[in-house]
C-alpha cells in the first residue's frame, strides 16, 4: 500500500444509533491492516471540530454525554495507519434529545395481590437512564383478558400502577407504553401475562387472623397454667376440704358406753 491520502479509504456506512439517549457511531470496517479510526465532533453552530475518540480499533465510538443531549451537533470519522489518513466521513445534525429512539420499559412485572383477590400490582422501569431537564415521562398501561381483543388503558406518571376490580382466577395481560410529553412515543413492551387470584385462595390475611388466634390461644393456656401452678396448694385445698368429726362424736367412738352393748335380759 502506498503512502498516499487518497490510496487510505474513508470509512463507510456512517450512522448513529441512539436508543434511550444513548449515543453511538458506527461504520463499516476498512479492509485494510493495521487499521484505527478518529472521530471527531463540533456544534452545529461552530467550525472547530474536539477529538471523541482516537486510535480505536473497533468501528464504533460511544459519545453519549448528558450534558449534551440538546445540542445539535455534526460528527466526523477518518481511517488512520500511522501517518497516512482518508477523507473524513461526516454525519448530518444530530441533537439526542430530537432524534433518539425512546425503547420499552424494562423489568415489566405482574404480581397477584392475594389479600384482593380481584386485583394485579404493576412495576416496571423507565426505559431512560438519565432524564433530561424539562422532560416529563409518562406511561400508557394497556390491559386485557387473555384472548379478548377487548382493551382497557390506565395513565401513569410513576413507574408501578395496581389493577383492581378485576375477574378472579382469570388471565390478565398487561402492556406498557412510556411516552415523553411534547416530544415522541416509546416502543411498547409487549405484554406479560398473570393470572388473578382465585377467589376461595387464602389471603395473607386469613393467615394473620388465624396466627392472632393461634397465640392468643396459646398465651391464654400458659397464662392458666401458670396460674394453677402458683397456687395448686390453696385450689387443691379448696376442691378437697378437710373433713373433721365432732368432737363429741370422735369421743364416743373412742370410748363408747359399755351399758349399750349389754344384751337384755
Amino acid at each position: 500500500m502506498a503512502g498516499t491520502l487518497m490510496e487510505l479509504p474513508a470509512p463507510a456506512n456512517v450512522r448513529i444509533n441512539s436508543l434511550n439517549l444513548e449515543q453511538i457511531l458506527i461504520w463499516d470496517p476498512v479492509k485494510e491492516e493495521n487499521v484505527t479510526y478518529k472521530v471527531e465532533y463540533r456544534p452545529f453552530y461552530k467550525h472547530e471540530y474536539t477529538n471523541l475518540c482516537k486510535n480505536i480499533r473497533k468501528t464504533e465510538c460511544n459519545f453519549t454525554d448528558p450534558e449534551k443531549l440538546h445540542w445539535s451537533i455534526i460528527l466526523r470519522v477518518r481511517t488512520e495507519v500511522g501517518n497516512v489518513h482518508s477523507p473524513w466521513s461526516e454525519t448530518r445534525e444530530f441533537r439526542a434529545t430530537r432524534d433518539t429512539i425512546l425503547g420499552p420499559v424494562s423489568f415489566l412485572q405482574l404480581v397477584p395481590i392475594r389479600a384482593e383477590h380481584n386485583s394485579l400490582s404493576i412495576d416496571f422501569q423507565c426505559p431512560l437512564k438519565v432524564i433530561p431537564h424539562g422532560w416529563k415521562v409518562g406511561y400508557r398501561i394497556d390491559y386485557w383478558q387473555n384472548g379478548s381483543s377487548i382493551k382497557k388503558e390506565l395513565w401513569r406518571n410513576t413507574t408501578d400502577a395496581v389493577l383492581k376490580d378485576l375477574e378472579s382466577s382469570v388471565l390478565y395481560c398487561v402492556e406498557v407504553t412510556a411516552f415523553v410529553y411534547n416530544h415522541f412515543k416509546g416502543k411498547p413492551s409487549g405484554a406479560v401475562c398473570e393470572k388473578t387470584p382465585a377467589a376461595t385462595d387464602f389471603t395473607p390475611g386469613g393467615y394473620i387472623v388465624i396466627l392472632v388466634l393461634f397465640v392468643a390461644g396459646f398465651s391464654s393456656c400458659l397464662g392458666c397454667g401458670f396460674v394453677l401452678y402458683k397456687y395448686r396448694k390453696l385450689l387443691k385445698k379448696w376442691m378437697n376440704p378437710p373433713y373433721r368429726i365432732p368432737v363429741h362424736i370422735e369421743e364416743f367412738l373412742q370410748d363408747p358406753p359399755t351399758d349399750l352393748f349389754v344384751a337384755e335380759s
